[in-house]
Order: structure tokens, then C-alpha cells, then sequence
């Protein structure tokens, strides 16, 4: 097996999206699913909803998404005091103030497997019904970079410069930030995941070695359209996924256009570690992996975890 030349790969990794006033067939429809919506879907929500006992709260999780409905209570004031058992259909149907939608990468995977394409779905406007009162705005997006066989001591290298230039006490890292980021080192039996930023705050950075699941789980492994076998094999995998929630996704999600060098580009401007304490240069390692010059292009995945 002759590893590949190195590459940086993107995919988007985590969607969710907010919808108001809308019934359920809507979004699917706004999403380009409502094809696929078969009757697994009403499965599950015969599943879920009456086992939530008419709550103000369902959740229906399927194979490509799951979706909280909120104000549930409103429908089921209307049909519990009916003899004729709700069916999924009355459901779907019913417009809902406030629907949230949510794709892990998982699930964005069986949508890319049914031939979705993912990036034009999260970077062109959703086809939302024609009335005023519609509206979405995305919560949460999760782009993840796959660095193969490039910088194969980066996550080391990371490690050492946190451990040399942050703050012990504080947990926290010189950047251009005032202030600087909060860092958290995670280690375990599958190696250490690096944080970069607060898990509430509208950003954050994690870097982790993904070929501690490759080496586990082969089936794990990156798909290159020009491989013989359609496969990859790597030496090295370093994943980046840039975190980004409420008006940080929104913001990535308009400003970038769909363009995933300057999303890399984000990552380096908002992420990016100083040489020193009270430095104003940034490190030479955070440049040499974002060598734009050196960079010819961000190739998209196709389909792997």
C-alpha cells in the first residue's frame, strides 16, 4: 500500500439549523430530503411521540437527522381528546413555531451516500416557503480539515509550544486575541485531543490524531476518487474542526461564500499562537501548517468518518 502525496481535505462535519414557523415536511423539504423521508421517519415518530406522552418536547432522530419540535403541547391539546389515534401525517403537517434540525457527520454521510450535496445545501439559501413569517438561521457548523500525510509531528509540535508559551494557572495561550485563547489538553487511551477556545463560547478549535481510529477500525480510512481501489492510505492524519455556533456560523457560513481556503484562512486569523508571552509574531509552527503559498488547494472529501 503506497501512501498517497500529502493533501489537506475538507468536509463539513455538524449542522443545525433553526427553523420558525414551519411544519415538519417543510424543512425536509428546504433541506432537499423530504424525497428520502420515508417510512423509517414516521417509524420514529410513532416511536417518540407518543412515548413522550404529549410533551411540549419531542425529538425524532433518524437516519438523516433528528429534529426537536418545540410547543408540541399546542397539537396535542388538539388530537388527545380525539377517538381517531394521531397519525404521522396530521404531524408533518402542522406548523410549528420553532423546529431545530440537527445533521451530525454521521448522518451528513448517509445524506452524501443518497447523492446530497452537503456544501451546497449549508452555502446557498434553503428553498423556505413562500410567506413572510419563515425564517431559519443556522446554530451550529463543524468544518473539519484532514491533514494526510502532511506535518506528520504537528500534534507534538502543538503540544510542546501550548506547554512553552501558555499559562498553567490560567489554561491559556498568547494569541492576537487580547487576552489570549483558553486551552485544554485531553489525553486518553486513544491518544489527546487539543481545545482551542471555550466549549460555550461562539468558537473553538479541536486538533486530534485521527490515526488512532484508523489503526483500531481500517474501515476508517480517507477516499481518494483517483486510487485504483478508491482508497487511501495514509501515515499520518491529523484532523482540525473548527466549532462554530450562533452568529460565528453565521457569519462563517455567509462570509466564506462556500470558498474553504478562506475558511482556512478564519482558522489562522482567529486561532493563531504566538511565538511568546506579550509577542506580537505569530509562531513559526502555526505558520508552516498554514503555508498559503505552498498550498495549491483544499480538495473536498467524499465520504469517510
Amino acid at each position: 500500500m503506497t501512501p498517497y502525496p500529502s493533501c489537506i481535505k475538507h468536509k463539513i462535519d455538524w449542522i443545525t439549523i433553526m427553523y420558525e414557523n414551519m411544519t415538519p415536511w417543510e424543512v425536509f423539504q428546504s433541506l432537499g430530503i423530504n424525497r428520502l423521508c420515508n417510512e423509517e421517519v414516521y417509524e420514529a415518530f410513532n416511536r417518540r411521540y407518543f412515548l413522550q406522552n404529549y410533551d411540549s418536547h419531542v425529538a425524532i432522530d433518524f437516519k438523516f437527522g433528528t429534529m426537536h419540535v418545540r410547543a408540541v403541547d399546542v397539537f396535542s391539546r388538539c388530537n388527545a381528546c380525539s377517538t381517531v389515534d394521531v397519525k404521522p401525517n396530521d404531524f408533518f403537517f402542522t406548523e410549528f413555531p420553532h423546529i431545530r434540525f440537527d445533521i451530525s457527520g454521521q448522518k451528513l454521510d448517509a445524506l452524501r451516500d443518497e447523492g446530497i450535496d452537503i456544501n451546497q445545501l449549508v452555502f446557498n439559501p434553503l428553498q423556505i416557503p413562500d410567506r413572510e413569517y419563515c425564517r431559519y438561521h443556522y446554530t451550529r457548523c463543524d468544518f473539519a480539515f484532514d491533514f494526510l500525510n502532511y506535518q506528520p509531528d504537528f500534534m507534538i509540535q502543538l503540544e510542546q509550544l501550548i506547554y512553552d508559551v501558555g499559562n498553567p494557572y490560567t489554561c491559556r495561550v498568547p494569541t492576537g486575541v487580547p487576552g489570549g485563547l483558553k486551552y485544554n489538553i485531553h489525553k486518553g487511551a486513544n491518544g489527546f485531543t487539543i481545545y482551542l477556545g471555550a466549549g460555550k463560547s461562539t468558537k473553538l478549535l479541536r486538533c486530534y490524531d485521527k490515526m488512532f481510529q484508523y489503526r483500531n477500525d481500517l474501515s476508517c480510512v480517507p477516499y481518494f476518487e483517483d486510487q485504483p481501489d478508491g482508497r487511501q492510505y495514509p501515515f499520518s492524519w491529523m484532523r482540525m474542526e473548527l466549532q462554530t455556533r450562533r452568529e460565528q456560523a453565521e457569519a462563517v457560513i455567509s462570509q466564506s461564500s462556500g470558498d474553504w481556503m478562506s475558511i482556512f484562512k478564519y482558522i489562522y486569523d482567529n486561532f493563531a499562537i504566538m511565538q511568546s508571552q506579550g509577542s506580537t509574531q505569530v509562531s513559526v509552527l502555526w505558520q508552516s501548517l498554514f503555508n498559503f503559498q505552498n498550498i495549491r488547494s483544499i480538495i473536498q472529501n467524499a465520504n469517510f468518518v
